[in-house]
């Protein structure tokens, strides 16, 4: 895994896409993202089994969604971590640097369009003007949600910047495109 993320961040610093790294291998029928098997889904396909636990299970749903998406991102964040130690520029601004260029790749191959990322000590601050997971909640007819609906994203934003800055992170979505919001925004605080 390791060498997929260094491959990331290499097309990252060197001003290209990581588009460059998608590869569709018609032999196979297998799309790629550095190496990463990535299968596309209808977008609403994840919101309506989310919704589908949800009723059967309640709110346990979002928390063990939530704690799945993390373990994910706290994996990466480490990664990411070692790759910058490795690279010997290991200090704040690099963290955040390498924090908002991995985020801003995932937006680029489908996450949804970031509209702005702020970083402050002890805080982070991301938004998205569209949602794979809020706008394809909405496409089940049941109007807005009651409840925030980017719920891998916000699990893998925590993850990723507990395993990059070694620290406890917490934070919420606090705006939610599938709650009828603008925006979707995730408030990000460790310590």
């Amino acid at each position: 895994m390791s060498s997929i993320l260094k491959r990331v961040l290499d097309e990252i610093e060197k001003g290209r896409s990581a588009l460059n790294l998608i590869v569709f291998d018609e032999k196979i029928s297998k799309l790629s993202l550095a190496g990463i098997t990535v299968a596309p889904l209808h977008d609403y396909f994840l919101p309506s089994v989310f919704a589908a636990f949800e009723s059967q299970i309640g709110p346990a749903t979002r928390t063990l969604v939530i704690r799945y998406a993390k373990e994910v991102g706290l994996r990466d964040g480490i990664i990411l971590r070692e790759i910058a130690i490795n690279k010997k520029k290991f200090d704040v601004e690099e963290i955040i640097k390498i924090a908002v260029d991995f985020f801003r790749m995932w937006c680029n191959v489908g996450w949804g369009k970031m509209a702005s990322i702020e970083f402050k000590d002890g805080y982070a601050c991301l938004v998205r003007e569209t949602s794979f997971e809020g706008e394809g909640y909405l496409k089940l007819g049941k109007g807005p949600a009651k409840t925030s609906r980017c719920i891998i994203a916000l699990g893998y934003v925590l993850g990723v910047l507990e395993g990059l800055l070694k620290k406890k992170v917490v934070g919420e979505e606090t705006e939610c495109i599938g709650k009828g919001d603008k925006v979707c925004k995730f408030e990000v605080r460790w310590w």
